[in-house]
């Protein structure tokens, strides 16, 4: 299984290079919108990418995309759905 922090992170950078944003380092308590100036469409090209890398969707049963606020946030619902195909 791959490493979900990696590939937000990795997903995450790519999303911000499109958009222009610099992000020299990221945490896992840092807000996608307010620290890191991701706009919503960014978010969905960002779970766009990461469904597709990762081959889930943890937003059809695990949690609703609207309580993702923060770059945590994203990774343990990334995690979660990827324990469940185990």
């Amino acid at each position: 299984m791959e490493n979900v922090q990696t590939a937000v992170v990795e997903e995450l950078q790519q999303v911000a290079e499109l958009r222009g944003l610099s992000l020299p380092s990221v945490s896992p308590r840092q807000h996608l919108i307010d620290d890191l100036g991701l706009k919503s469409l960014d978010l969905a090209h960002l779970v766009a990418a990461l469904e597709r890398r990762l081959r889930v969707d943890p937003f059809i049963k695990h949690v609703p995309i609207t309580q993702i606020r923060t770059l945590g946030d994203l990774c343990a619902a990334y995690t979660c759905a990827l324990a469940e195909q185990e």
